[in-house]
């Protein structure tokens, strides 16, 4: 699945250099990461078939599919030149292969290989109720310092990156 990132973040590279050269060998070597990372999208589908059951159920099947979809348009449309298509279908990919997982999966988070009453579920990984308020609490002060900092950056890094820049 790391190889589907490359090329996820390939396609921002493409979406941020303003260098013409720069943009053909992205867009050429990302072509073929895509390739091998649909490869190994395909081979994360059989090897989920031969170790969970997340693939026999109808929307397991439909959530992988859409998924294989998404990413094979990405690449399809990175090998076009359209790196704002690509990204849109790679971040849709992934977070369509993330949900099929918990859908598939649920109410498991993970699967023992060893004894099905084993695998980790909602239940048993529960934290305590004062952990969960200590988190909360965390989590109010943390995710609006996270969300600012993500929109300073985003403003900071919204213009095309060219040569002339390196010398700031």
């Amino acid at each position: 699945f790391g190889l589907v990132f490359i090329f996820h973040g390939a396609a921002f590279l493409m979406l941020k250099l303003g260098d013409n050269r720069m943009l053909l060998d992205i867009q050429r070597s990302s072509v073929k990461f895509g390739v091998v990372a649909a490869i190994c999208y395909v081979l994360l589908a059989v090897a989920t078939i031969f170790t969970t059951d997340a693939m026999t159920k109808i929307i397991g099947i439909a959530f992988f599919c859409a998924g294989a979809v998404f990413f094979g348009k990405a690449v399809y449309y990175m090998y076009k030149g359209d790196p704002s298509t690509a990204f849109f279908g790679t971040t849709m990919a992934v977070a369509v292969t993330v949900v099929q997982f918990f859908v598939s999966l649920f109410p498991r988070l993970m699967v023992s290989n060893l004894n099905p009453e084993w695998s980790l579920d909602i239940y048993n990984a529960a934290s305590t109720s004062h952990t969960l308020a200590i988190m909360t609490g965390a989590a109010v002060v943390l995710v609006p310092i996270v969300l600012l900092y993500q929109g300073w950056t985003y403003k900071i890094f919204k213009e095309r990156i060219t040569v002339d820049d390196l010398h700031h």
